[in-house]
């Protein structure tokens, strides 16, 4: 017998199971093209649904903790280089109308964060190609 608690937990796994492909999807993208600044932000957003997700039906999900800790590991790292363009092209802008003194302190800058990007670049590799399941699995 089909009962309403069977329904809930049919409906919560075909959710799920949406956003992980969806992610999954955004996650393969970065895979082709890792230093491209829009799939970085696509993946992001998909990660952050799928944790939204899980966190709305934790006790209908049997790899909850597991998916959960996954895809916020990802969206941490992606959120590091994410930052590291952004402030990068922050940087660039002021750069413009900087005086020659400013243009040494942002050089600088600008150094210290594209070795942070790296290094979360090199992170996020090192995730992806972890399993050779999908990511979020």
């Amino acid at each position: 017998m089909n009962g309403p608690s069977n329904m809930l937990a049919e409906a919560a796994a075909a959710v799920v199971a949406e956003q992980r492909v969806a992610a999954d999807r955004a996650l393969r993208g970065i895979r082709r093209k890792p230093r491209s600044a829009k799939r970085i932000h696509r993946a992001r957003k998909a990660l952050s649904r799928l944790l939204a997700t899980i966190e709305d039906f934790y006790a209908c999900i049997d790899d909850a903790t597991h998916l959960f800790d996954r895809a916020n590991a990802l969206r941490k790292v992606l959120g590091r280089v994410r930052d590291g363009d952004v402030h990068l092209a922050r940087l660039r802008e002021y750069d413009r109308a900087a005086s020659p003194e400013e243009r040494c302190v942002i050089q600088t800058l600008r150094k210290r964060i594209r070795r942070r990007r790296r290094k979360a670049r090199r992170k996020l590799a090192m995730l992806l190609d972890a399993a050779a399941v999908p990511p979020c699995a």
